[in-house]
């Protein structure tokens, strides 16, 4: 069975920091990436018919990582929009 992925953005919701230590995830704004995601069959199978699922998705970005280590966040792999957030509200 071939299936296709996709996922919308539905919203980002930025939280400020809530705590003073810059050098904890608490001392920086937080970015939630709230997303649908579809599986859709491509119809070449019969077990396509459970298809599609349609699933909501809460992801949290923190400003580190590894806070241990002081490990900034890569937003490389997320999509553009969230990008363009994560980094204006990091910087």
């Amino acid at each position: 069975m071939a299936i296709n992925k996709s996922v919308k953005i539905e919203r980002v919701e930025v939280f400020p920091a809530i705590s003073d230590d810059v050098n904890s995830n608490k001392g920086h704004p937080s970015v939630h990436v709230i997303s649908t995601i579809t599986f859709v069959g491509t119809g070449q199978n019969s077990s396509d018919k459970d298809l599609p699922l349609v699933q909501s998705a809460h992801k949290i970005l923190y400003y580190y990582s590894d806070e241990d280590k002081l490990t900034k966040t890569s937003v490389a792999g997320e999509d553009t929009l969230v990008r363009l957030i994560a980094n204006g509200v990091w910087s």
